[in-house]
C-alpha cells in the first residue's frame, strides 16, 4: 500500500510541476504578446503627433518629422502582420500614404493607397474605397497621370451615389472639376462647378430644419443672459445664438 501511494503522490507531483510549467510559458507569451503590442501602439502614437494623422493639420510637417513617422509606422506594420490584424495594416497603409505624400515621395505614396484600397475593396467597404480613390486621384494629378485619376473621380461618385453619400460627392465632384480646369476642359468643368453648388444647395436646405431645432434647443437651454453677465460686463460680451440664414 505505501508504495502505491507514494507512486501516486510522484505521478501528482509530475502532473503538478508540468501544469505549473505550462502556466508560466502561457504567462511568459501573454506578457511578450502584451509587450509587442504595447511597441507596435507606441510607434503609431508616435507616428500620428508627427504627421497629425487623420486629423486637421495645425502645422506644417516638415519632410523629416514625415519620414520618422513612415519609419515608425514600418515598425508597426511588422507587428500587425504578426497578429494578421487587416485592419490596422490598412490604417498603417493609409498613414504611409500621407507620410510619403508629405516627402514628396508619389510614387511610394500612391503604392501604399493602392494596398489600403485593395484591403478595402476585399472587406466591401464602400466609404473607405472613397477616401482612397479620392487620395489616389490627388496623388495622380500631382504626378500628371490625368487620365487614370479622372477615372478615380468617376469611380467615386458612382459609389458616392450608391452609398448616397451627398457630402462626399460634392468633393469628389470638387476635385474632378479642378482637374477639369487644370487640363483645359472648362466646358466640363463649368458643368461640374454647376452642378456640385446645386447638391450643396441642397443639403443645405434638407439640413436647415435640423440646424433650426438644433439651435432652439440651444436656446431654451441657454441660462438667461442676465445669469451670465459678470459684474463689469456688457450685452456685447454675452453670446447671442443667431438662426440659419
Amino acid at each position: 500500500m505505501k508504495k502505491i501511494y507514494f507512486t501516486i503522490l510522484a505521478i501528482v507531483s509530475i502532473l503538478s510541476a508540468g501544469f505549473a510549467q505550462n502556466i508560466d510559458s502561457l504567462q511568459r507569451k501573454q506578457d511578450s504578446v502584451q509587450h509587442i503590442c504595447a511597441q507596435a501602439e507606441l510607434y503609431i502614437n508616435t507616428a500620428d503627433s508627427l504627421i497629425q494623422f487623420g486629423q486637421q493639420k495645425t502645422r506644417v510637417i516638415s519632410m523629416s518629422d514625415a519620414a520618422k513617422a513612415s519609419d515608425c509606422v514600418l515598425k508597426a506594420i511588422q507587428t500587425d502582420k504578426k497578429f494578421n490584424d487587416t485592419l490596422a495594416i490598412r490604417n498603417d497603409f493609409d498613414r504611409l500614404g500621407q507620410a510619403y505624400v508629405l516627402q514628396n515621395k508619389f510614387t511610394e505614396a500612391k503604392w501604399y493607397i493602392l494596398q489600403s484600397a485593395c484591403i478595402s475593396r476585399d472587406a466591401r467597404d464602400v466609404p473607405h474605397i472613397i477616401s482612397s480613390l479620392l487620395e489616389l486621384a490627388a496623388v495622380k494629378t500631382v504626378i500628371k497621370d490625368y487620365d487614370l485619376a479622372q477615372k478615380d473621380l468617376q469611380e467615386a461618385i458612382v459609389l458616392c451615389k450608391y452609398e448616397y453619400n451627398v457630402p462626399q460627392q460634392i468633393v469628389a465632384e470638387k476635385q474632378l472639376a479642378a482637374l477639369y480646369d487644370q487640363t483645359g476642359k472648362l466646358k466640363e468643368a463649368n458643368s461640374m462647378v454647376a452642378h456640385y453648388t446645386l447638391l450643396a444647395e441642397g443639403l443645405r436646405k434638407a439640413n436647415a430644419p435640423r440646424y433650426m431645432a438644433m439651435q432652439k434647443v440651444k436656446i431654451r437651454t441657454k441660462k438667461p443672459a442676465s445669469a451670465d453677465v459678470k459684474q463689469g460686463a456688457t450685452l456685447a460680451d454675452v453670446e447671442v445664438m443667431t438662426p440659419l440664414n
